[in-house]
């Protein structure tokens, strides 16, 4: 089952939050742009809440579409913000929400492009890509027997011959 949502407005990289000292106390505040891009995020991520947060592997694709100024006339966005830190604001606006924690992700894939309206489209859903355990299980491990035939192990980074071998 694949989670998929287009959240529209102001797309907004993540910042990261300012500190300031004031009469001898920290203050720490976030720009408000990302909070509310943040926000935008979150509420058309809400509709399509699982009923219990995704906790396995997690395959995430990302498409931002951004507003193209006159002044450009390349085709591609190869320009600030960095496709990073965009992400990572999608990233942290959906833990809690759609997955656990973001470290959930295994397979990502994301591109920024020139569309109107500004958005983000994001599809979430449980990887197809065996995990360690179940590569084990099915004899395809690196620690599995299945390994240590000739065939396997030079994909695992083992000797394809012992000593006394004669193939």
């Amino acid at each position: 089952m694949a989670i998929h949502f287009t959240a529209y407005g102001n797309v907004q990289p993540a910042h990261r939050p300012r500190a300031s000292v004031v009469n001898g106390h920290v203050h720490q505040r976030n720009d408000p742009r990302h909070t509310n891009w943040m926000r935008v995020i979150q509420m058309q991520a809400m509709s399509h809440r699982p009923k219990t947060l995704l906790d396995g592997p997690l395959s995430l694709r990302v498409e931002f579409y951004l507003l193209k100024p006159k002044s450009v006339k390349r085709e591609c966005p190869a320009v600030k913000p960095d496709l990073s830190n965009l992400l990572k604001a999608v990233e942290d606006a959906l833990n809690g929400l759609i997955w656990t924690d973001d470290s959930r992700i295994v397979e990502l894939s994301v591109r920024k492009h020139y569309g109107n309206p500004s958005r983000v489209e994001v599809t979430v859903q449980k990887s197809i890509q065996p995990t360690a355990v179940e590569r084990v299980r099915e004899g395809l491990g690196c620690g599995s027997a299945a390994a240590n035939t000739k065939r396997n192990s030079a994909r695992c980074g083992k000797a394809a011959w012992a000593p006394g071998d004669r193939n």
